[in-house]
């Protein structure tokens, strides 16, 4: 599976940029790529958060699909140019 990269920019210790330099060049790698390997070993087990929604959410849902089933629905941006046409 392929995921999106993004960028990310990290402040350390020069003596801890050190130690990653002395390390990565003993693997034959580059920083970043020892980083990202660390950060994953780390990260690896994690669970992605789910969480259960509120009854609140639940119902507001509900009724969305039954006006959405209806015939309700609008788009987003013919509802945002209503909007700005309003003002």
């Amino acid at each position: 599976m392929r995921s999106v990269q993004i960028p990310l920019t990290v402040t350390l210790p020069e003596d801890v940029v050190g130690l990653l330099r002395t390390k990565a060049g003993r693997l034959g790698v580059s920083m970043a790529q020892l980083v990202k390997k660390l950060i994953m070993s780390e990260v690896k087990q994690e669970k992605y958060p789910t969480f259960k929604a509120s009854k609140a959410t639940i119902r507001a849902t509900k009724k969305a699909m039954k006006d959405y089933e209806a015939g309700k629905a609008v788009f987003a941006s013919d509802f945002f140019r209503q909007l700005n046409n309003e003002s």
